[in-house]
């Protein structure tokens, strides 16, 4: 939306609410990251993205390539 000039707007207001489920790690193999990091690499330059935006898909693919188990509790130490 931003790269074709489309206006958006913040709200203070709760629109969705996302929670991780023990199963939603099963799909985040490196497998099935392909098409996030495609299109974080085809959107990022037309966003001007920093360098180090693409640390996100630096992430994606250590966190797609560890074990699940490890994903898991690398999460949760982090996100305490």
């Amino acid at each position: 939306m931003f790269i074709a000039n489309k206006r958006m707007y913040m709200t203070a207001d709760l629109t969705h609410r996302y929670r991780v489920e023990n199963t939603d790690f099963q799909k985040r193999k490196l497998r099935n990251r392909g098409d996030e990091i495609r299109a974080r690499l085809y959107y990022y330059p037309r966003m001007g993205a920093r360098p180090v935006h693409y640390l996100k898909i630096v992430k994606s693919i250590v966190s797609g390539a560890l074990p699940i188990g490890l994903t898991r509790r690398l999460r949760k130490y982090i996100h305490r």
